[in-house]
């Protein structure tokens, strides 16, 4: 069936038919991942799908596992396994004595090629249909990397996309410092925030991901069953909008007080979220605020602190909420919590 339109959904219902046979349980919210469990239903290992490339996680020293690896092997013709390290959609993957994984791209960013450009234009020039359609194919290549291994490149990737069909020859040379920056450092991935809401959507998915994974199905029909499922993992919603988390968790007002009708339903949807699942919100000044640096190329540089400190940061609980401006005028450290709120001198 290779070469036909529908070849890949054929290949993805025989594959999820013979997992099926094979009495791996899928995950509801994900289909590409499946689990294995032991005889008293405990998460054991999974097994994970991204087109033909197929992961398998867990003991490999454990009966249950090797044998459902030898069953997955031997239903289909595959090409010879890897272990400890391989490539995945470009990104290189080697498991460490501990059992953790690490993540780095720099084979693939390597293979990311400068645009080629004349000498004597001026920046202003325009570019040739085939420069632009190069610009256009690198930031695909960067933005893969943004997207998988790089969040810090994002906010520049998605400015030059935007760029692009106005480009000139210093887009091409923002491109080039681009892939340069591209090509120095590899790290794990971190999440985008662009909006409260959707912001708890990813949280409530991830939450329902990590239920299902250790407990077992959830009834998606009954609305009480998927707040319990949720409600079992913690989560917490960071935002640096002031007054959309003072909105949810101060305002009595009619419609929270809010002008805009559509905001006020948004912001009394998690509300409610908060009281049904018990979701965390917090605020925290823009200095503090990771995910700007997936939207603001100026704010890339915290983004780059918190790979370099092995991924460890803190969510800044400034008691008296002062602005980013202000704490650095009194001499505050971003990450500091400042100065503790003075019960005989609160308002």
């Amino acid at each position: 069936m290779y070469g036909f339109v529908h070849a890949p959904r054929k290949w993805w219902l025989d594959f999820k038919e013979s997992l099926n046979k094979l009495k791996l349980e899928a995950i509801q919210c994900e289909p590409r991942v499946w689990v294995i469990r032991d005889g008293d239903g405990k998460l054991i290992g999974t097994v994970i799908l991204h087109v033909d490339d197929m992961t398998i996680a867990g003991d490999h020293t454990n009966k249950s596992i090797l044998r459902k690896r030898k069953e997955i092997q031997q239903a289909f013709e595959w090409t010879p396994c890897e272990s400890k390290a391989s490539v995945q959609c470009g990104v290189s993957i080697r498991q460490n004595n501990h059992f953790t994984c690490s993540p780095a791209q720099d084979t693939y960013s390597m293979n990311v090629e400068p645009i080629p450009a004349k000498r004597g234009r001026k920046p202003t020039d325009g570019v040739s249909d085939r420069e632009r359609s190069d610009l256009r194919g690198r930031l695909g290549n960067v933005g893969w990397r943004a997207q998988q291994s790089a969040p810090w490149l994002s906010a520049e990737v998605s400015l030059l996309q935007a760029e692009n069909p106005t480009a000139t020859v210093s887009t091409i040379q923002k491109i080039y410092k681009l892939i340069r920056a591209a090509n120095d450092t590899a790290v794990v991935g971190w999440g985008d925030v662009q909006m409260m809401t959707e912001t708890l959507d990813d949280i409530s998915y991830v939450q329902l991901l990590i239920y299902e994974l250790e407990c077992g199905h959830v009834d998606y029909t009954n609305k009480q069953a998927v707040n319990d499922a949720i409600s079992t993992c913690p989560g917490v919603l960071v935002t640096v909008g002031k007054s959309g988390y003072e909105t949810i968790e101060k305002s009595e007002s009619a419609g929270l007080g809010v002008r805009d009708k559509r905001t006020g339903i948004e912001c009394l949807g998690i509300r409610q979220q908060k009281q049904q699942t018990g979701l965390h919100i917090r605020w925290v000044h823009s200095d503090a605020m990771l995910a700007d640096g997936l939207t603001k190329d100026c704010a890339a540089k915290a983004l780059l602190e918190f790979f370099r400190s092995g991924q460890r940061w803190r969510l800044v609980d400034d008691p008296l909420h002062r602005l980013a401006r202000k704490r650095e005028s009194e001499g505050i450290d971003k990450l500091d919590h400042g100065t503790p709120l003075d019960p005989d001198t609160a308002l």
